[in-house]
């Protein structure tokens, strides 16, 4: 793994804040490009954008604080390398899943969204059971 990757994956403070923000800008631009759309708002868009702020952007910012302080915590080694990336991926995932809901069934994007959750709650039990 190149140096910048392993160093990115080295806590997980570093991809979820840097993801994080990043959503939480880009969502920001959408919704007010949304807002001054003129065709109005479709109605299915305030549920997609308060979703994305607590789903996308706060899950992101709890995952990187959690992991990061329970390793603090514990003194155990922090979740690093491909299980960081792993969870990373499945953050990815969810959003991506969310932003094209409308080209598949509802269902298909609700199991792509529920990964990283479900995920970043096995990681998290796992490191303060071990720890």
């Amino acid at each position: 793994m190149p140096a910048n990757i392993s160093a990115m994956l080295s806590y997980a403070f570093r991809p979820f804040f840097l993801l994080g923000a990043t959503f939480a800008i880009l969502m920001a631009l959408l919704w007010v490009m949304a807002l001054h759309a003129p065709m109005g708002l479709p109605p299915e868009m305030l549920y997609w954008h308060g979703h994305e702020m607590l789903v996308g952007f706060g899950m992101a910012a709890v995952a990187g604080f959690l992991l990061t302080a329970i390793s603090r915590w514990t003194g155990r080694s922090p979740l690093q390398g491909s299980e960081l990336l792993l969870l990373v991926g499945a953050w990815l995932l969810g959003r991506f899943a969310m932003g094209f809901a409308f080209a598949y069934p509802a269902w298909v994007a609700a199991v792509a969204d529920i990964v990283f959750p479900l995920l970043l709650v096995y990681f998290v039990g796992r490191e303060i059971v071990r720890g």
